[in-house]
């Protein structure tokens, strides 16, 4: 029953996050890739929240729980009942009533079995997608048939990238770059490379 139970919790979630998505329409930047997600996530929202309105994820690794909850700007729930019924009545309220709501969510795209990126691309399209590199051994593949399949799972992030968004990739990872024909936007590439729009020339550890 407790099972039944949150699935069902789960699934107003997700209608919860579509209806506040569509009422408020904040922009969105979505990072995926194996390795950095969340250290990028917490540079990017340390330098956007100096400037604008902005609310990042909480970690975790399946795409669609951890976006829903950041639209809702609720923590995880796990598996308490209680407190997955607080979020779903703070998401009624966020929808019905008027809110300050930020202009800016930063939200991780991970993927811990076949078909999680997938089923979040369905109703929600990124502003914004970065893609910042992937491991030998990715988390979570001995999920998937194969390495190259959780790969490709992620790429269903840059098909989903809104019309006139931005793909941002890393230049030194060869799939990473591969990932620029998901999409006819033309990536903004970041690296040690040459070939990068952006050029890390020099670093050390502190």
């Amino acid at each position: 029953m407790t099972n039944i139970l949150l699935k069902a919790c789960f699934a107003v979630l997700i209608i919860l996050a579509k209806l506040v998505l569509k009422k408020y329409k904040p922009k969105i930047i979505a990072i995926t890739g194996s390795v950095g997600k969340s250290s990028t996530k917490e540079a990017i929202y340390t330098a956007l929240s100096r400037v604008l309105s902005v609310r990042k994820s909480v970690d975790g690794e399946r795409a669609e729980l951890t976006t829903a909850l950041a639209i809702l700007g609720c923590g995880s729930p796990r598996e308490s009942i209680s407190k997955w019924f607080s979020i779903l009545i703070e998401g009624v309220k966020l929808w019905l009533l008027p809110n300050h709501y930020p202009e800016w969510l930063v939200v991780v795209s991970g993927s811990d079995r076949p078909g999680d990126i997938n089923s979040l691309c369905k109703w929600m399209s990124p502003d914004v997608v970065i893609v910042t590199r992937f491991d030998r051994v990715p988390v979570h593949v001995e999920f998937f048939p194969s390495r190259e399949a959780l790969i490709n799972d992620k790429g269903c992030l840059v098909s989903s990238l809104k019309k006139g968004g931005k793909l941002i990739l890393n230049a030194d990872d060869k799939e990473v770059l591969a990932f620029a024909d998901f999409s006819d936007v033309k990536p903004i590439l970041f690296g040690k490379s040459k070939e990068a729009d952006v050029r890390l020339l020099d670093s050390k550890l502190l």
